[in-house]
């Protein structure tokens, strides 16, 4: 039986986690560039880097394609 038989909501569920990765990368970015705000007024030694964060649903596949496997995972 596949995951997908046992888990007919999976496919919403991972266009669902998809359809939040450019809110995540907004997130990040907002994040990392405080980082280097706070960075500058402790005189540069904190070593933040602000980078842009992208995430690709590519990338971060955290409930794995049917017949796949989550990436990362062990």
């Amino acid at each position: 039986m596949a995951f997908d038989d046992l888990f007919p909501e999976a496919p919403d569920v991972r266009k669902g986690m998809r359809g939040l990765l450019p809110e995540v990368n907004n997130r990040t970015s907002e994040v990392l560039h405080l980082l280097a705000e706070v960075d500058g007024f402790l005189g540069g030694e904190a070593d933040f880097r602000a980078e842009s964060a992208d995430f690709e649903a590519e990338e971060v596949d955290l409930l794995g394609e049917p017949g796949r496997p989550p990436s990362g995972g062990g």
